[in-house]
């Protein structure tokens, strides 16, 4: 098992802060999940996974499906033709065939352009090569227009 830091896997959220190390519920940012939240998280199921988390003393957090889903795009572009990208592959793959059509995650609350890129993949109707070359170039123009956003003054 690898541990890899925020700014290379989820680089596209604000910075964890220390303050959780101890969250409450009410105090999550949008994109986490307290693993025990059965509200959110499925219960056990075979073949699916042992599920929600029982309550521990220590609470452990999660991205959101949606977040994951993210990551994953983001990290297969980034890094396509690399282990990386392969493995960031093989899970968009799991998050819709087993995520999404289990109904825990819904692609169309993805920001765009993430939102037509996943709904093209799952559609199947346009070739991976032409689909990656035009995500990478989508998510290029995205970043930079952010950039721009970011770093013009009011």
């Amino acid at each position: 098992m690898n541990l890899y830091p925020q700014s290379e896997t989820l680089w596209f959220l604000p910075p964890l802060d220390g303050f959780l190390s101890s969250p409450q519920e009410a105090e999550l940012p949008s994109y986490l999940v307290l693993a025990s939240d059965q509200t959110i998280l499925p219960q056990r199921r075979p073949g699916r996974g042992s599920g929600v988390l029982s309550s521990t003393e220590y609470p452990v957090l999660l991205p959101r499906a949606l977040v994951l889903l993210e990551a994953f795009l983001r990290l297969y572009a980034r890094d396509v033709g690399t282990r990386i990208g392969s493995f960031a592959m093989a899970m968009i793959g799991y998050m819709e065939e087993y995520v999404d059509d289990d109904g825990l995650l819904d692609g169309d609350h993805l920001s765009e352009p993430l939102r037509t890129f996943y709904r093209e993949l799952r559609e199947g109707e346009k070739p991976v090569g032409q689909w990656t070359d035009e995500l990478k170039v989508a998510l290029r123009r995205d970043n930079e227009s952010c950039r721009i956003t970011n770093n013009s003054t009011p």
